[in-house]
């Protein structure tokens, strides 16, 4: 892990795909912790190289070479989030926990300014995620790694398809409502009947595309092990990465206005939401996630013991003033 003082990398033994730790960033980190306390949160963070090398090690047995590779990839990452993320989530909270007290100050602009703030940081986290850096070492992969990454993502994509399919669309928005539920319980927000009712109405209206997501993902991976497969190809890196471009964006280049539909509705919901906060609810969020954005922000100025190089090929890498 990449701590404030040098020590060996450990081997966890931690379930989750890589893109259920990009979601985890992606919501800033505050709610996968379940408190907002540095004690407990530093070592939380501190962990996230290890969690991401855990899923690449999994995927096969990989040498010393493409280790060392994987490595350095995942550290620069480490900490490029830690000192160029962390400060813009820390003041995002900041600003929510400033304004969230005011309802007069909570106007449908500053809500959607908010998910906009949110959205751009995921959108960095997806663009420096070290898989976006592997074109090189693809290349150097035998054809039983690529086959035994092959056959460890067929079977998560099984494993995905089955958990959809064996809830009703009922049970699953019972599901997603005692989820929100929780989530909120977590930043000390108590909901209301009729806010829970609210977000089940919601819900309801958005349209479904999980099914057609796993459908699209699998259809990506085979396209991925085929381009993996033509090591010979002129064209091979490039090719690469423009496929793995092609991931993060699969339901909205595909189903553009269901997309389209379901972000606009997601956007009205938290302004309603917000708007639905008592004076009570606006100051226990208010002084939960102000303190997140403080614990946040102390985080970011801890000095990590990974040093990452200058080369821009293995990762992004932190902009400092000239």
């Amino acid at each position: 892990m990449i701590t404030t003082t040098p020590q060996p990398r450990a081997t966890r033994k931690h379930l989750s795909d890589l893109p259920r730790i990009i979601s985890a960033l992606a919501l800033l980190l505050m709610l996968a912790s379940c408190t907002n306390s540095k004690l407990l949160v530093t070592p939380f963070y501190n962990k996230l190289d290890d969690k991401i090398l855990a899923e690449f090690n999994k995927l096969a047995d990989f040498n010393k070479a493409q280790s060392a590779v994987f490595e350095q990839a995942v550290g620069t990452f480490h900490v490029w989030h830690r000192q160029s993320e962390l400060p813009q989530y820390a003041q995002l909270l900041q600003d929510i926990a400033r304004t969230i007290t005011e309802p007069e100050a909570t106007t449908d602009k500053a809500v959607t300014q908010w998910v906009n703030t949110a959205e751009t940081l995921s959108r960095s986290v997806r663009e420096c995620y070290p898989i976006n850096f592997m074109a090189g070492t693809a290349k150097t992969l035998t054809d039983k790694q690529i086959n035994s990454i092959e056959s460890y993502i067929q079977n998560e994509q099984r494993e995905d398809r089955q958990r959809h399919e064996s809830l009703s669309a009922e049970e699953r928005m019972d599901r997603r409502v005692k989820n929100a539920d929780k989530w909120a319980d977590r930043i000390d927000l108590k909901l209301t009947q009729q806010q829970r009712d609210a977000l089940r109405d919601s819900f309801s209206r958005q349209i479904s595309l999980r099914k057609q997501y796993l459908d699209l993902l699998e259809t990506w991976n085979q396209q991925l092990f085929a381009i993996a497969r033509n090591q010979q190809d002129k064209n091979y890196e490039a090719k690469i990465q423009a496929h793995i471009a092609k991931r993060w964006t699969l339901l909205e280049t595909n189903h553009a206005d269901e997309s389209r539909s379901n972000r606009q509705l997601f956007r009205e919901t938290v302004q309603e939401f917000v708007h639905s906060l008592d004076a009570q609810q606006r100051r226990s969020v208010s002084r939960w996630v102000g303190k997140m954005g403080s614990t946040l922000q102390a985080v970011s100025q801890d000095k990590p013991s990974f040093r990452p190089g200058k080369d821009a090929s293995v990762g992004c890498l932190v902009q400092t003033a000239n």
